[in-house]
């Protein structure tokens, strides 16, 4: 514990009394966060999915919150990436949000999203702004029947929400197939890192749980205590996501500079 002034003049007693109540504070901060990630590893992998819908299923879903359009660091990403006429998915299309304001911009802008209400919610604020556009209600993988744009956006971090390195690479094959010279917008948080031993507890929850999924490096898992649900994204160091963009057949041709965020274009990896 750090011997700042004010600690320094407390009776030595005291002082004893509160470092140790502090200590197991910490402890205990500690012992509950170990104990969420075992949680988290145990729940199977359908678990995790509704919990995932359930998570964002009223984030940012008003017209009031619709209404407030791109952030300034959208804005610089897009205006550098996007030209009117592009026609482009925006993956994970929430209530409208982003899809009103880069039709706004004369982009030809349909979406997807995996949140039924939140689909239905984009569609009647789209039709309340006058936005022509298809607003798919699906998860987005390489499952998905994917057709040709422009451009593929994953909005607002959606790429890092996508649980596993297969599923996330899946989604850019998909793109692949279906629009070969197509590019693709990633934003993901920058210098974010996952703790090895967080890892490790899911893991372990993995096991005791005999989860059909296994926990990777870099996943990150908390609980939102609203919901008391799990909440999971993949940390990205730069390396990693320009090694999955590879993988998944695409090589970043572009950085957005940002200091706290990755903005990255990729194009078709010839």
């Amino acid at each position: 514990m750090i011997e700042t002034p004010w600690l320094q003049r407390v009776s030595a007693p005291r002082r004893a009394v509160y470092r140790a109540l502090r200590a197991a504070s910490f402890a205990c901060r500690a012992g509950s966060r170990a104990l969420d990630r075992l949680a988290a590893g145990a729940l199977t992998a359908a678990d995790l999915r509704a919990a995932q819908l359930d998570e964002w299923r009223s984030f940012n879903a008003t017209a009031d919150q619709t209404a407030t359009g791109l952030m300034p660091w959208e804005e610089r990403f897009y205006d550098t990436c996007l030209a009117p006429g592009d026609r482009i998915l925006l993956i994970g299309c929430g209530a409208g949000r982003d899809l009103i304001a880069l039709a706004r911009r004369g982009i030809c802008v349909d979406g997807v999203e995996p949140v039924p209400e939140l689909a239905a919610a984009g569609r009647t604020h789209a039709a309340q702004h006058d936005v022509a556009t298809t607003i798919t209600t699906a998860a987005f993988g390489g499952d998905s029947t994917v057709s040709a744009y422009d451009a593929y956006v994953f909005s607002y971090f959606c790429y890092t929400y996508i649980r596993g390195a297969a599923s996330r690479i899946d989604a850019l094959r998909a793109i692949r197939r279906a629009a070969p010279n197509a590019r693709v917008l990633v934003s993901a948080p920058a210098r974010e890192s996952a703790r090895e031993l967080g890892f490790r507890f899911v893991r372990l929850g993995n096991l005791l749980g005999a989860a059909d999924w296994r926990a990777e490096r870099g996943d990150v898992f908390g609980i939102d205590e609203s919901l008391g649900c799990p909440r999971y994204y993949h940390a990205f160091t730069e390396p990693q996501l320009e090694e999955e963009m590879r993988a998944g057949g695409f090589r970043i041709s572009r950085r957005i500079e940002d200091v706290e965020l990755q903005l990255v274009e990729a194009v078709a990896d010839v």
